[in-house]
């Protein structure tokens, strides 16, 4: 376990959860639905299909394995007296950099490799955060903190349709405000607890 201070109320930590979930899911939800089908047409408009599976495949292949690499650090990281949320923000850094690549990708190939960082840096966050969320709420309020894990698929729809929905925002624009959302949404979380033992 992370070596903890006092714990905060409930009510705080909760909302964090939430939070910090919806940013989880925010992450991937507009990146999937929308944003790389626009560059997969923008790239190669006569072999999307082509491209946008094999954008899809191998950044399954990496989010699958990414998960699972960085769960196993975040528990090397406790089991060393640290803490998991250093790895949900090495995952939050590498998102940052992932969706500029993505819309500055010029060929179908970078577009593949960005895809695969951004959902290896998805999962990278996903990983530890499950993992914090387990440990850190008290088992009387886990049924609460499950209800407010079900608030991020509408988040991340609404912030997808007003993503779009602004006619003014340019496809770099809409790039690079996913991962400024979905760092915001988790910011809370991550400096809730924040000390030099909880890393």
């Amino acid at each position: 376990m992370d070596h903890a201070p006092p714990r905060p109320r409930t009510a705080p930590l909760l909302l964090a959860v939430g939070l910090a979930h919806a940013g989880g899911v925010v992450a991937y939800l507009p990146l999937i639905t929308l944003l790389l089908p626009m560059r997969v047409e923008a790239l190669a408009h006569l072999a999307k299909i082509d491209l946008l599976t094999a954008a899809v495949l191998a950044g399954g292949m990496a989010a699958s394995l990414a998960n699972i690499v960085f769960g196993w650090l975040s528990d090397v990281s406790v089991a060393r007296g640290g803490g998991r949320r250093r790895w949900v923000i090495t995952g939050l850094v590498a998102l940052a950099a992932s969706y500029p690549a993505m819309a500055f990708a010029r060929t179908p190939a970078e577009l593949v490799g960005a895809v695969v960082l951004a959902q290896a840096a998805i999962n990278a966050v996903l990983g530890p955060l499950f993992a914090i969320i387990a440990e850190e709420v008290p088992t009387q309020r886990k049924g609460m903190a499950g209800g407010l894990l079900a608030l991020g698929n509408p988040v991340a729809a609404g912030f997808s349709v007003l993503l779009m929905g602004f006619a003014g925002l340019g496809e770099n624009a809409r790039f690079l405000l996913v991962p400024v959302a979905a760092v915001a949404l988790m910011l809370p979380l991550l400096v809730l607890w924040a000390d030099p033992a909880r890393g």
